[in-house]
């Protein structure tokens, strides 16, 4: 069977039984070229392409239903208002497609989120 999404068939894995059995939101990532890499090839290149997913699903984790989709938030700062001190400005960054498109990969639309503030 012709699967464009998927590198090979497969007809349920863990994911699916936990999902079915207890509810629990799960997914696996198939990082790196082959079954067993390097550790050149692994630390250098592999591990630095791939942390900002790792963290964004840790990030997720706790409420995998409600935080999986944007907005993401980039470049927060945080400073003391000169002229007040009793104010502090917090400026950033959000983006509700930044993390979806990776280099060399297939583009994906997603929707536009018309963010205000968060």
């Amino acid at each position: 069977p012709n699967q464009p999404d998927f590198l090979y068939p497969a007809s349920g894995d863990t994911s699916d039984y936990m999902y079915a059995r207890f509810g629990v939101s799960s997914f696996g990532l198939e990082i790196g070229e082959d079954f067993y890499e390097s550790c050149k090839l692994f630390e250098e290149e592999i591990v630095p392409s791939n942390l900002p997913a790792l963290i964004y699903a840790a990030k997720v984790a706790k409420k995998p239903f409600t935080l999986g989709k944007g907005p993401d938030v980039f470049d927060l700062r945080v400073s003391r208002d000169s002229a007040a001190n009793e104010r502090i400005l917090v400026s950033a960054l959000a983006s509700d497609s930044r993390m979806v498109n990776i280099k060399n990969y297939p583009k994906f639309t997603t929707g536009k989120q018309h963010i205000k503030e968060v």
